[in-house]
């Protein structure tokens, strides 16, 4: 009975902190360094991940080191059998730079394929075991995105995943120009001896610039900088807030139970020299 009551509270216990660490405190992968770029509406209080791209300006904040510009897109990959959606991002130039990262086989992209946007794609590591099988052989392939034979030049670390994107292609460095209504995401890493407060600072005298030069996209907008921790908690939400509070109350729950197992058997164990 002894043993089955500590069983019951350890279970419990170990079950519910595995909750808490991969929900409650999970944080993210990458570094402190490393600042996403979001905007502010100001009238309704909400952060939004997508920003025009004349935000490229921001690289040329003193405070940030590399700054790199990207944006999601579901591609339709022509298969042996039969077509498949896959989801990648088209990047812009210090993309890998600004993560660190680079291709664990083959090469990362040129600044002339950004220049010209070349069809040429990385894999992740995960995307070249399920489609190829691993086969290194498929370096220097050709692959087929919506219908245009891309060439696979590289493949990432298998300890490397971004968002579960599949593949990576080279987002021609003219596309804010030619497409002003394509909005973006971006990121950059912060200079050695930058604070947070201190690029916001700039970020700010960033963003009164913009209201004055594109005041339709930014006079209502400010940027916001956030790292990948501040960033995973705000995606989050108060809905996820509300559910973190319910995890901590059932894991107080569950240690109570252990408590009382622990009692309950220290009772079991002390009975018997009552008795004597």
């Amino acid at each position: 009975m002894a043993v089955l009551l500590i069983a019951l509270g350890i279970g419990a216990s170990t079950a519910m902190f595995s909750l808490v660490a991969a929900s409650v405190l999970r944080r993210s992968e990458f570094s402190d360094r490393l600042v996403y770029i979001w905007r502010f509406d100001k009238h309704d209080g909400e952060l939004h991940t997508y920003l025009p791209p004349d935000v490229a300006a921001a690289g040329q904040a003193s405070s940030l080191n590399h700054f790199a510009i990207y944006k999601p897109e579901w591609l339709i990959m022509d298969g042996p059998r039969a077509a498949r959606r896959v989801y990648g991002f088209s990047i812009g130039a210090n993309w890998f730079r600004v993560l660190d990262v680079g291709p664990a086989a083959g090469r990362a992209f040129s600044p002339e394929e950004f220049r010209a946007g070349t069809d040429v794609v990385i894999l992740s590591d995960r995307f070249w075991r399920q489609m190829f099988a691993a086969d290194p052989g498929v370096l220097g392939s050709r692959i087929t995105l919506q219908g245009r034979p891309f060439t696979v030049i590289g493949i990432l670390p298998r300890t490397f995943d971004y968002e579960q994107a599949e593949l990576f292609t080279p987002m021609a460095s003219h596309l804010a120009a030619d497409n002003p209504g394509d909005y973006v995401r971006a990121f950059a890493s912060l200079r050695d001896g930058v604070n947070l407060n201190r690029a916001q600072s700039e970020m700010d005298g960033l963003t009164a610039g913009l209201a004055r030069t594109d005041p339709q996209d930014w006079r209502d907008w400010e940027i916001r900088l956030l790292t990948p921790d501040m960033a995973l908690g705000a995606a989050c939400g108060p809905t996820c807030a509300q559910a973190h509070r319910g995890i901590w109350l059932l894991f107080g729950a569950v240690g109570m139970v252990l408590l009382m197992a622990c009692a309950n058997v220290a009772n079991l164990l002390l009975c018997p020299l009552r008795a004597r």
